[in-house]
């Protein structure tokens, strides 16, 4: 097993894994050290051959390597490429170690089992990271992870996982997970679209995005898939403060599928506050798609004066339950034509009248600090033991573990916890 070096007086850092770099061969196991500076283009990678037993790994040393790119890509991995980690951690004291700056790191066709942590996103051009299909094959991109980053100042998506194809057939992104990283002003957070399988989008910080997604469902998270059968997975325990537009856009329209899909346990703070039209909602889920179920939310203060609703369903396969919904514009919980009463139970809401009237109501909710965000229970709520088992979590927003008479919201009731605010707010990713 290798290790080479990578410098700033390499260029072009164009490496394929079918061959060589600086005169030694490539393997599966070898490592890839990154010498911290600023490289005036891109790092181009094709045919790594790494193994589950033996990755790549690509890491800086000595400091930031700050990638600025070549008008297109800042880090292209351009096909066939296997069990790749690009990791920025490798130098003490720096947190993001690996930087695209102004241009977007984009993963191409055949990718499979390739993580990303630790790198910094400052791409001010269009997107920060971007999962694609380029070419009409059958060979999808699985098992793709990206942690512990930093997006902010992304024009558009900060991730955006999807394609260039128009076929249905070539939606074949599986197993995606974004999870544990901070996104501050961005077009929007994360935008899935086209996914056959698993995707996982958790315990992420995302604030303050604006209107500026590429595509017409502008929201911190947005996901569609576009008529590609077999999408399952969750959204869950992520903390979403300001949005111009929704908070979770959930698009789906293949009819056929069987699957489910999990929003639960995250807190959902001012979205849809700016000026966009019929864009103003904390969860908004469309498309006769999979099963989605919103379960243990907490959402507060949707809407940007005029329109606003906390949760929409538009689909009989659509439910809201054990959430906290307060202080929207038009509904806490709305329900289009023809969604039975019956599919929002258990939530607790400020309105009398509206769309929510089936679900209960209360004026107050008795959190620990509304006004510091502090959005944990206090013993005289009435959101304590007032939620449904079924359907519930097995644990809440700070992976406490739930009752079997579970609380309404995000939060599980935890007597004589003391907690940091950093912890409650912002968790680990801040």
């Amino acid at each position: 097993m290798t290790v080479h070096s990578i410098t700033t007086s390499d260029s072009p850092w164009v490496i394929d894994g079918s061959g060589s770099w600086k005169g030694n061969a490539i393997a599966a196991g070898d490592t890839f050290e990154i010498a911290a500076g600023t490289y005036a283009g891109r790092l181009k990678l094709t045919n790594m051959p790494g193994t589950v037993a033996n990755p790549i790994t690509f890491t800086n040393t000595g400091g930031q390597a700050i990638f600025t790119g070549n008008s297109t890509y800042t880090v292209l991995m351009d096909d066939n490429n296997s069990y790749v980690t690009i990791d920025g951690s490798g130098h003490a004291g720096t947190t993001y170690g690996i930087v695209c700056r102004t241009d977007q790191f984009k993963i191409e066709d055949r990718a499979d089992n390739i993580t990303v942590r630790y790198v910094e996103f400052d791409t001010s051009t269009l997107i920060g990271f971007r999962i694609t299909q380029v070419s009409h094959i059958t060979t999808p991109n699985t098992n793709i992870t990206v942690e512990n980053c930093w997006f902010h100042d992304v024009v558009t998506e900060g991730c955006y996982l999807g394609n260039n194809l128009a076929s249905a057939t070539d939606y074949i992104l599986s197993d995606i997970i974004v999870r544990d990283c901070l996104f501050e002003d961005c077009g929007e957070a994360i935008d899935l679209n086209g996914c056959h399988g698993f995707f996982a989008f958790r315990d992420n910080t995302i604030l303050r995005t604006v209107t500026g997604g590429i595509g017409a469902l502008n929201a911190a998270i947005a996901v569609s898939n576009s008529g590609a059968a077999g999408i399952n997975g969750y959204i869950e325990r992520n903390w979403i403060d300001n949005c111009d537009e929704n908070g979770i856009n959930f698009v789906e329209s293949d009819g056929a599928d069987t699957e489910t899909v999990w929003i639960q346990n995250n807190v959902f703070l001012n979205c849809g506050n700016g000026a966009a039209t019929a864009k103003h909602d904390g969860i908004r889920i469309q498309g006769a798609g999979p099963t989605v179920r919103a379960v243990n939310n907490t959402i507060r203060n949707t809407g940007n004066g005029t329109d606003g609703r906390g949760i929409r369903l538009s689909e009989t396969r659509h439910y809201a339950v054990n959430n906290i919904v307060i202080e929207s514009d038009v509904d806490d919980i709305s329900l289009a034509v023809g969604v039975p009463a019956g599919n929002a139970t258990n939530n607790l809401t400020s309105d009398t009248t509206g769309g929510d009237a089936t679900t209960r109501t209360t004026a107050s909710i008795a959190f620990i600090n509304e006004a510091a965000d502090d959005y944990r229970l206090t013993a005289a709520s009435p959101a304590v033991d007032a939620g449904t088992a079924t359907d519930a979590p097995t644990d809440d927003y700070l992976q406490n573990t739930r009752d079997s008479s579970p609380d309404v919201g995000a939060y599980e009731y935890i007597a004589a916890v003391a907690i940091l605010m950093s912890d409650y707010r912002r968790r680990r990713n801040a």
